[in-house]
């Protein structure tokens, strides 16, 4: 048996239907299981637009989907973007909100590779969502980004699944191709905020650094590594957790534990490695503040796993010719510090085996 829905019938409507068998053999009637069918009789509307439409590698991209419903019953819509591989969302650039509006954030679950956001739209009404994506390095000559949306009803009714696309070109100039170079730091983070404070932060010489090609280094005297002429893209780089065993410090790069960066490298790219500095393991030996006139020098003597760290902290207020600073020894020599012309700020570091704490002298020469 077929039958024909109305016309006239108004969207989100429930069919039900059963049927029942009488006969002389049933006198009592039998009924059907019931059978429900929602109505809906339009689907969504979807359009999607990138801005620029020209982009290099490294360059940002704001997408811009409208998504209308118009039927005359609400929908809840569920949106989804699956962006190329060599495409990075913008964590944070999300927003959305009824077209014509303010737009608020409005951040994406993450599944997989790809984006989704649901909500819920009245009748006859449209919703607006941007967002930004980065282009990697490694990106083809275009660049093509769909994004589908599917509406269901309160009694179930599914719209059909639409889609928009939107395509970039890429300019594949001499910044797409250019050798990458990674650098970076392996510190104790004595502050714990994020960054490295000469003078106050401790550099970890000879710990080692590996990158997933098996490339290694360790890093310097003062706790810097680097590696060059990599292949632009994302590399993971891990610090050897037996060379710095140090917990390490919340990163936006870190990976598992934060032994080991995700990092994309296009063109210079930095990556530290903030550990957590042992309680009571850092603190000042001794602590001495000079003035000179204009310029101001801070010594602290800082113990460290093996032997000791002096760190000279110089600011001045004006610029100063010929300056020398002259710091005792504990075997009677000095360690000397010269600048032609200084200005601003500097921060000077040597290493003692012992702990030995002297005021430095200074001079330098008016015009």
């Amino acid at each position: 048996m077929r039958v024909r829905v109305k016309a006239d019938t108004p969207d989100d409507t429930l069919l039900q239907n059963r049927f029942t068998l009488t006969s002389e053999s049933t006198p009592n009637p039998l009924v059907s299981n019931e059978v429900r069918h929602p109505v809906l009789s339009v689907n969504l509307a979807l359009s999607k637009e990138v801005a620029p439409k020209e982009a290099a590698p490294g360059d940002l991209l704001t997408y811009t989907l409208k998504v209308t419903n118009p039927a005359s019953t609400p929908l809840e819509v569920r949106l989804e973007d699956t962006p190329d591989p060599r495409l990075a969302y913008l964590e944070g650039s999300a927003r959305g909100g009824r077209c014509g509006g303010s737009l608020n954030p409005l951040e994406p679950v993450r599944e997989g590779a790809s984006l989704r956001w649901t909500l819920t739209l009245g009748p006859k009404e449209s919703f607006c969502l941007e967002y930004r994506m980065r282009v990697l390095p490694g990106a083809p000559a275009t660049l093509v980004n769909v994004a589908e949306a599917q509406g269901l009803s309160a009694q179930g009714a599914a719209t059909a699944q639409v889609q928009a696309r939107a395509q970039v070109r890429v300019r594949l100039g001499p910044l797409g191709l250019e050798r990458g170079v990674l650098l970076g730091r392996v510190y104790l983070d004595v502050n714990e905020d994020g960054r490295y404070d000469p003078g106050n932060d401790v550099p970890l010489p000879g710990a080692r650094v590996v990158l997933a090609n098996g490339w290694q280094t360790l890093t310097d005297q003062e706790g810097r590594y680097a590696f060059r002429d990599l292949e632009p893209g994302v590399w993971q780089v891990v610090l050897d957790p037996a060379s710095a065993p140090f917990p390490p410090l919340p990163h936006p790069e870190a990976l598992g534990e934060g032994y080991r960066h995700g990092v994309r490298v296009q063109g210079l790219s930095v990556s530290d490695f903030p550990l957590k500095a042992p309680k009571g393991f850092l603190e000042a030996y001794r602590e001495t503040t000079l003035r000179f006139g204009p310029l101001t020098l801070e010594k602290r003597l800082l113990p460290l796993k093996e032997g000791f760290r002096v760190v000279l902290l110089l600011r001045s207020q004006e610029p100063l010719e010929d300056l020398t600073v002259r710091d005792p020894q504990p075997d009677g020599t000095e360690k000397t510090f010269h600048f032609a012309l200084f200005s601003g700020e500097e921060v000077l570091e040597y290493a003692l085996e012992e702990p030995y704490m002297s005021d430095p002298e200074v001079r330098w020469r008016y015009p």
